[in-house]
């Protein structure tokens, strides 16, 4: 699990409880281990609740410098809205993106679409909540997976007796972000020319 508390102070304060709490669900309900992105500017700020995720969650921490990596690690991101959730998407990491304005920011984008005469129709967070499950009963069953019939898929075809065999040389470099990483770039060029070096 990859998490990214954001770049901006306010954002921390702002998110970091909630994405606290979401360690500790995830943490006890199944085993997983957190990777924290930490950007430079504001690791002091964070410094407590990196901290608590390390001892309490186990969690990693890395520097921003290394996020290309971790993005290749991960199977999953939460993060704060932001550039990083394009830089995700790109990745092909399956994200859940979380924000939390303001109240002044809230209530001034609140009158200007009432204003505008398009509405936001919402005044609090149950209200959303009540939306939200409205349209999508099954969110209202929280902690509880959600289940689907099998659809029909693939076709028929005629069996053969060869081995089956990979139809990628190069898996590790099937996505964009091992493409993408210096390290894995490094790798994959010692596993082509059959040198191998350690790192340090």
């Amino acid at each position: 699990l990859l998490v990214l508390f954001g770049s901006r102070k306010s954002e921390i304060d702002r998110v970091g409880p909630a994405f606290m709490d979401t360690l500790k669900r995830l943490t006890a309900a199944r085993e997983l281990t957190p990777i924290i992105v930490v950007a430079g500017a504001v690791k002091a700020h964070l410094s407590p609740r990196l901290d608590q995720a390390r001892q309490e969650f186990g969690a990693v921490i890395v520097e921003e410098e290394e996020k290309t990596d971790a993005f290749a690690a991960a199977d999953i991101a939460l993060a704060c809205s932001g550039t990083v959730v394009t830089e995700l998407a790109t990745a092909g990491v399956p994200t859940v993106t979380a924000y939390k304005l303001g109240w002044l920011t809230w209530a001034i984008i609140r009158a200007l679409s009432e204003r505008a005469g398009c509405s936001i129709g919402f005044d609090t967070l149950d209200a959303l909540r009540s939306a939200l499950i409205e349209a999508v009963p099954h969110l209202a069953e929280l902690d509880a997976p959600a289940s689907e019939k099998w659809a029909k898929f693939g076709r028929a075809g005629k069996l053969i007796d060869q081995p089956l065999t990979s139809a990628l040389s190069s898996y590790h470099m099937s996505c964009a972000i091992s493409r993408s990483s210096e390290t894995m770039a490094a790798c994959h060029l010692a596993a082509q020319s059959d040198v191998l070096d350690a790192a340090e």
